[in-house]
């Protein structure tokens, strides 16, 4: 069996599980981080697979089951970020909507010309 790039590989493991493991910890304050992140668990997604498309099959049997186990590891950790964000993002919309029901309200109840109307629009 062909030499393979044990090195390589373990380094883009590593890479993609500690970047990874920050997902769940995007402050959604600051979206340029949040995006930061992303692209550089992509950048370290794209290393993972270049390295199967050109040395998966000289891994050995024995080392296989365990890249397997760590991808899965990831895999599940981007599971759980991606349903907190989606949490987040619902949440987030069913309270915009709470202020704009309240906005209409208390614009429903001042005049039209009324300088004293609530403009939301920036």
């Amino acid at each position: 069996m062909a030499d393979w790039p044990v090195l390589d590989w373990e380094d883009a493991l590593a890479d993609l599980e500690r970047i990874s493991a920050g997902l769940h910890a995007f402050d959604l304050a600051n979206p340029a981080r949040a995006r930061e992140i992303l692209d550089r668990r992509n950048t370290a997604l794209a290393a993972v697979a270049k390295l199967c498309g050109e040395s998966l099959a000289a891994v050995p049997d024995s080392r296989l089951a365990e890249i397997r186990q760590r991808l899965g590891r990831v895999l599940e950790g981007g599971n759980l970020a991606a349903a907190q964000w989606a949490f987040l993002k619902q949440q987030a919309s069913r309270e915009w909507n709470r202020w704009e029901q309240l906005r209409r309200a208390l614009n429903d109840a001042r005049p039209v010309n009324s300088s004293s109307r609530i403009d939301c629009t920036g």
